[in-house]
């Protein structure tokens, strides 16, 4: 086993096991920030923890030839299995770095957590065999694009997945749930967050968008909790839209995003989020809370606070 950290900020650039080696497992976060451009990995090994390869510098990737658990194909696409006994490769772990355009297995079910980071792939198609993507699959890439297919199974957009990407918009699929912490922080060229009407998602989880300058941002209509800090730093936010139907959200004089403290309650008393360019707000009566960078980043000037506000959160 290569226990985690291991090589942590290494500067070595290569790594190779004898023939004969037995290793079997290299754990999360293993090369962690090294330098090391490329890996030789053994005939036995087994299983690559999730994050094995977390902002590592690496460019390429072999495998032994006799090794059973992972291929390689057209020198460019590392594989694994979501099960060894198994003879299906379902898993896409690593992608060479180098190449810019790729379609993606039939085969394929996951997309592995740093797959493609620091890649300098700019276009995507995500097609239906997907179900999962893992998280920070596409940190720090030259992603621009990424389209889903119309019936995509992706049911969340994990932690860190689109971090710091070139990415520009992006339509959510339906079946997504929930849009995970940091997972679009650092998108300085992210314009647009799309939803299709239907769509499923439940939560926004804090951070999730981090020190991107989104100006659009729609609500959808099933969407029940923005979490603490959802909005950090969210600094070019000119318009919300709420989807109609929405129970737990209204927009107020145009200007602020409303909320509950209890989305079993008919009371919107959660002031969430002013939009950009307010100057000036007079706090509707019965509001309770401030939430976290509700103001951050605002032109506002003045604001009338009234008595009914009993909590202003951290950073407001």
């Amino acid at each position: 086993k290569i226990y985690e950290d291991a090589f942590a900020y290494s500067i070595l650039t290569n790594i190779e096991f004898s023939s004969d080696s037995e290793l079997k497992i290299i754990e999360k976060d293993a090369f962690y920030g090294s330098q090391i451009n490329s890996i030789s990995f053994p005939s036995k090994l087994e299983e690559l923890k999730d994050g094995w390869c977390n902002r590592a510098e690496l460019k390429k990737v072999t495998i032994d030839p006799n090794n059973k658990n992972f291929k390689i194909i057209d020198d460019n696409l590392f594989l694994g299995k979501s099960d060894n006994k198994s003879d299906v490769f379902d898993v896409l772990l690593f992608v060479n770095k180098k190449i810019e355009k790729i379609e993606i297995p039939s085969n394929i079910k996951i997309l592995g957590s740093y797959a493609f980071s620091y890649s300098q792939i700019k276009e995507l198609f995500i097609p239906s065999n997907i179900t999962e993507i893992r998280n920070g699959c596409f940190y720090d890439s030259q992603l621009e694009s990424i389209e889903f297919s119309p019936d995509s199974q992706i049911n969340s957009i994990e932690s860190e997945l689109f971090s710091y990407c070139a990415i520009k918009e992006i339509t959510i699929p339906r079946n997504v749930k929930r849009i995970c912490t940091l997972s679009f922080v650092g998108c300085e060229n992210l314009k647009s967050v799309n939803f299709t009407p239907d769509s499923n998602l439940q939560v926004i989880e804090k951070c999730a968008f981090k020190n991107s300058n989104i100006e659009n941002l729609t609500l959808p209509s099933k969407l029940e909790k923005l979490e603490d800090g959802w909005c950090e730093n969210m600094e070019n936010v000119g318009n919300v839209t709420i989807m109609p139907n929405n129970k737990n959200f209204i927009k107020y004089e145009d200007k602020l995003i409303l909320g509950k403290s209890d989305n079993k309650s008919d009371k919107f008393d959660v002031l969430l989020f002013a939009l950009k360019d307010v100057e000036k707000v007079t706090i509707p009566s019965g509001i309770i809370k401030i939430a976290s960078y509700a103001f951050a980043k605002c032109k506002i000037n003045m604001i009338s606070i009234p008595p009914s506000v009993k909590h202003i959160c951290q950073s407001a």
